[in-house]
């Protein structure tokens, strides 16, 4: 099975944008930087569009940027551990190690030496680092978090970290790797992973997150830029089958600026027309529409309306209505002189009037209904009762009953209730004309007088003696 080289890595990246080739090599030289991801942002951009004034030009990966293997990675020792405070009963120290070889710390129990290992646990890498440390239980609570100072050589470089528990340690110290029983029992007792990758590997990871990183950098640069956008260009819009239109729709950063400059000059002849589209536009065809249909409904409604009291108010339909109203009256005169003398033998006034016949229907109604239902009324033979008092009818009754319906179906009362009904009827059709007490109509009517009949425009109180 081939292996993948750095060498493949690199005619690999050929193929990348310059600006991740410009990654690449970063990486493979060291960590990346707040700096670095702002400048190959601006790398980035400049290789996609417009340039970006001071922006460096990219510079691929090639093979001398290619770390020596080892030569990177100069080995840790640990030189000194001193002015310890804080941790459990341990004294400020000194307590030096050995550069090279072994250094073995021994003593009783209780003489510290879990102590030391708890800092280098913390200092360093452990697989079970272990909760803060404490400070001597005989002491009063300092308050402070245990802390020490650790001397320690990269290579031939001797350096010194102000360590404190809790707080972030040194890269360099973090490679020393501390193994103790607690340790031990994670490793044996659970499901561990391989935390071993090649160093190519971690390369191609550095990789993707330096990209990554730039994309953030540049998502939020293009934020901001959102934000300060003008609000009319939210709001354009433009017809698709214009120039302008399908200059926006098809905007890249390989757009010409001299395009939209040509399309964004605005000549006097586009003035004029402007000015005269807005005019027009101003004289809104849907507005003028709506109210032409408006107009429309009231000469339609007014046209009903005149025609309704054209049948109405006609000269015919007035001597109709008086001739109804004379019958009535005539019919209402004749029923008046009947009743008179029907009423002039009766022990009791009011014979014949209204409400006497209202209690006279009254009676039939409940007879043919309700008491004798079979028998045509009055029922007036041996064996009946009267409907009204409930007591037998003897043959004076009878003779009065028969007298009263004789009065009720004589022809002359018969002949005022129908004259009644018809002057009702008539009258009916006139209260339900609806004129209008605005002038809306009456306008309209002006706009258009040549529809109206002229009786309309004579006085309407001229006849209404009569409707009273």
């Amino acid at each position: 099975m081939s292996t993948f080289t750095f060498d493949d890595l690199l005619v690999w990246s050929d193929k990348l944008p310059d600006w991740q080739r410009d990654v690449l090599r970063r990486v493979l030289v060291s960590n990346l930087t707040e700096f670095d991801i702002t400048e190959l942002a601006s790398i980035a951009k400049s290789t996609n569009g417009p340039s970006v004034p001071g922006t460096p030009l990219p510079v691929p990966a090639k093979a001398e940027h290619v770390r020596a293997s080892g030569a990177s990675t100069p080995p840790v020792a640990l030189l000194c551990l001193r002015d310890i405070t804080y941790v459990n009963a341990l004294a400020s120290g000194p307590i030096t190690f050995g550069p090279d070889g072994l250094t073995v710390v021994y003593g009783d129990n209780a003489s510290g030496k879990s102590g030391l290992a708890r800092i280098l646990k913390k200092a360093g890498r452990a697989r079970n680092p272990g909760r803060r440390i404490l400070p001597s239980i005989f002491d009063p609570e300092p308050g402070k978090p245990a802390s020490a100072n650790i001397d320690f050589r990269t290579g031939a470089t001797e350096r010194s970290f102000a360590w404190l528990d809790g707080a972030a340690t040194d890269d360099e110290l973090s490679r020393i790797n501390v193994f103790d029983a607690s340790c031990a029992t994670i490793q044996v007792e659970t499901s561990n992973e391989l935390t071993y990758v090649p160093e190519i590997l971690q390369i191609f990871q550095d990789l993707a997150e330096g990209c990554r990183a730039v994309g953030t950098q540049l998502k939020t640069e293009k934020d901001v830029l959102e934000k300060a956008r003008a609000r009319e260009i939210g709001i354009l819009s433009l017809r698709p089958h214009t120039v302008a239109g399908i200059l926006v729709a098809n905007i890249s950063p390989e757009t010409n600026l001299t395009d939209i400059d040509t399309i964004c000059n605005v000549s006097d002849e586009d003035r004029d027309r402007l000015t005269t589209l807005t005019r027009a536009l101003q004289n809104n065809p849907t507005g003028q529409a709506d109210l032409l249909e408006a107009r429309g409904r009231r000469l339609r409604d007014l046209g009903a309306l005149t025609s309704n009291l054209q049948h109405a108010l006609s000269e015919a339909a007035l001597e109709k209505f008086e001739t109804h109203l004379s019958h009535a009256n005539a019919a209402g005169e004749a029923a008046k002189t009947a009743t008179q003398v029907f009423a002039a033998n009766s022990a009791l006034s009011g014979l014949g009037a209204a409400a006497w016949k209202q209690l006279w229907e009254s009676a039939r109604r409940y007879s043919e209904t309700l008491a004798y239902p079979t028998d045509p009324f009055p029922v007036i033979r041996e064996d009946a009762l009267c409907v009204l008092c409930q007591q037998p009818i003897v043959v004076s009754a009878a003779s009065r009953l028969r007298s009263f319906e004789q009065f009720v179906q004589d022809d002359v009362q018969q002949r005022a209730q129908k004259a009644l009904a018809e002057l009702q009827t008539a009258r009916t059709q006139l209260e339900v004309l609806k004129i209008p007490g605005s002038q809306n109509l009456l306008r309209t009517a002006v706009e258009c007088h040549s529809c109206i009949p002229p009786f309309l425009w004579c006085s309407r109180t001229q006849r209404t003696t009569w409707l009273r």
